[in-house]
């Protein structure tokens, strides 16, 4: 008996040699539409890097991500005004308000550019469950540009997350030996 999902790739790249259209684009659109994800063999995710600038709107990182995945970030670097520096944790002693989240004045933040009211709180190291699909974008929790210097390094690693626990399947399987489809691995009742 054969794989209905075999069959039906089979059957689109016969309806793509036959109409003329056999170019690589087709091809590679009609094979991505029938590609399948294993969590437990995931891909190495992509690390990238991002600097950002303090007192500067929104930066669009151009790194993509979708719905559900789980982002990694670490950050470093130091930024402030005349008076004081602070790491991308930010002053603890002065918190802010930015698209709904509270968070130290000079903290860094994310958003995802399709989420127009959603911001997260990044600091110097967190993973986020994403709700949205877009680029990722940064900026430091600041209001008035004038006075201030500096800029942090943000380290990103994106991937799926299946079982939505903010770890991503290629940390749960290479990093921390966890089931990416078990959101409780050891029956603990926390999660990895």
């Amino acid at each position: 008996r054969k794989n209905p999902r075999e069959t039906r790739t089979v059957l689109m790249l016969r309806a793509i040699l036959l109409s003329g259209a056999a170019s690589l684009a087709g091809l590679m659109m009609a094979l991505v539409g029938c590609a399948t994800y294993d969590p437990a063999q995931p891909i190495p995710p992509d690390v990238q890097t991002f600097r950002v600038p303090v007192g500067q709107p929104w930066l669009d990182s151009h790194i993509a991500v979708r719905n559900g995945d789980s982002i990694h970030c670490e950050a470093k670097g130091s930024w402030g005004d005349a008076f004081e520096m602070y790491g991308p944790s930010g002053n603890p002693n002065v918190k802010k308000t930015h698209l709904g989240v509270e968070a130290p004045a000079f903290g860094l933040l994310m958003k995802v550019s399709s989420s127009t009211n959603e911001a997260y709180f990044i600091g110097a190291q967190t993973n986020v469950l994403t709700t949205q699909s877009g680029t990722l974008m940064f900026r430091s929790n600041t209001s008035l540009p004038k006075g201030l210097r500096g800029e942090v390094t943000v380290r990103i690693m994106a991937g799926p997350d299946t079982d939505g626990d903010r770890l991503s399947d290629y940390e749960e399987n290479y990093l921390w030996k966890t089931d990416p489809k078990n959101v409780d691995s050891n029956g603990n009742d926390f999660t990895d």
